[in-house]
């Protein structure tokens, strides 16, 4: 307990100390932020990189054709533009290559209209949709997107998938529009990429920025704690020990002289000193006084009674004579 209340009670501890946690903390903040802005970025480029996959993949839909691919017309015309869906998912190296024409009555839910799959990039374990599978929607993000895109709101959609609960991996899934010759959108070309590459730059990543933060916490951790300690931890203490041995002594030890740069550390160094030398001259001047009041008041005691002693003390002083007596009495000056 007295090694705990002592390390509480030192100042350089507690400076030092709170310098590092100050330190710590900033480099946690420095992480958290370059996380972001990684995750950000890659998010960005991967969104960029993706659309352009699904644009490229779009092109290669006749969109006047949906509905006759759907009722089965046009079966040449879809081999061949399955076939090139099968190839550009394994060029591209991407899990899924889907077209689906969404149910514009609420945007909940679609049919399946090409479907093209690469378990090998992600090791997922996905299965082709036949042409005409009926599906509901993910979720609501899903069908908000889709509106967008066939109300032509906006250009493409990205939904990102960090954290999945159907057991498939982290993956981005780019949406574009399929038009018809009229400009109406007939259909949803869907590109599903793993974001494995995004994980496997993300570790290094992560190590190096907390490998970097780490290393500069100790390195101006160490320095400022080598400045702190020589210029005002060191000559502080030198104040308080002299200050303390001053108080235990009350004897002038050596000056501390010229201990810090700083003006305030040597504005109370040099206060001390002038506060010994004061304090000291102080003391020698009330001892000698103390002294000199004493040496008189001994001899003013000795006066008083060599004048008390030369009075009579005996009484009566006439003892044979009644008609008369004597008394004597006195008190001194001093």
């Amino acid at each position: 307990m007295k090694l705990l209340r002592k390390l509480r009670s030192s100042m350089s501890l507690n400076v030092l100390g709170g310098l590092v946690f100050l330190m710590l903390l900033f480099g946690l903040i420095v992480s958290i932020i370059g996380n972001s802005c990684f995750v950000n970025a890659f998010k960005d480029e991967y969104a960029t990189v993706t659309y352009h996959m699904a644009d490229s993949a779009a092109s290669f839909i006749n969109g006047n054709h949906i509905n006759d691919y759907l009722a089965g017309r046009e079966e040449e015309e879809y081999t061949q533009t399955k076939r090139r869906l099968d190839i550009s998912t394994q060029k591209m190296n991407v899990s899924l290559l889907y077209v689906i024409a969404v149910d514009t009555s609420d945007y909940g839910s679609f049919v399946s209209v090409f479907n093209s799959v690469n378990n090998s990039v992600d090791d997922s374990e996905y299965t082709e949709w036949e042409i005409g599978y009926e599906r509901k929607a993910t979720n609501e993000e899903y069908s908000q997107k889709y509106r967008a895109l066939y109300e032509h709101k906006s250009k493409y959609e990205t939904v990102f998938r960090m954290q999945t609960n159907d057991g498939a991996h982290p993956h981005i899934t780019t949406l574009v529009p399929i038009q018809n010759r009229d400009g109406d959108v007939t259909a949803l070309m869907c590109v599903q990429r793993p974001m494995r590459e995004m994980e496997n730059a993300f570790r290094p990543y992560v190590l190096l920025i907390l490998s970097v933060v780490l290393f500069m916490v100790i390195l101006i951790s160490a320095l400022a704690t080598l400045f702190l300690k020589n210029s005002i931890i060191h000559p502080v203490e030198k104040v308080s020990k002299e200050a303390t041995r001053f108080a235990k002594e009350s004897a002038k030890g050596e000056p501390l002289g010229k201990i810090s740069r700083y003006e305030d550390i040597q504005n109370l160094a040099d206060s001390i000193d002038r506060m010994e030398t004061d304090m000291v001259s102080y003391i020698d001047n009330l001892t000698a006084v103390t002294a000199e009041k004493e040496r008189m008041g001994v001899e003013l005691s000795i006066a008083a009674q060599i004048q008390a002693n030369s009075l009579p003390d005996v009484f009566p002083a006439f003892p044979d004579r009644k008609e008369f007596d004597i008394y004597a009495s006195m008190d001194p000056a001093k």
